[in-house]
């Protein structure tokens, strides 16, 4: 989604692409719950991007971007936050 002031990295179809490895990588992170547990989040760091991945449910995914020199710690709390308010209603 790209949003006013907000340098876009990717190309429609590389976001796309980036989108789709996170939920690859999540499906294979799930082979080991049975004895890890599940997988609560995830974090990618790169030189120019944050990327956090956070389970809505079995079969959601939310994928979010922050920049680098963010807490990410703090923001996986906000969005475990959001996700259990939207998913209580």
């Amino acid at each position: 989604m790209e949003q006013k002031g907000i340098k876009q990295y990717l190309s429609p179809d590389e976001l796309k692409m980036s989108i789709h490895y996170s939920m690859w990588e999540w499906e294979k992170s799930q082979n080991l719950s049975h004895e890890l547990g599940f997988e609560r989040s995830s974090v990618l760091e790169y030189d120019k991007v944050t990327l956090i991945s956070v389970p809505i449910d079995n079969s959601n995914l939310l994928v979010a971007s922050i920049e680098p020199n963010e807490d990410f710690f703090k923001m996986i709390i906000k969005i475990k936050s959001l996700i259990q308010t939207a998913t209580k209603k």
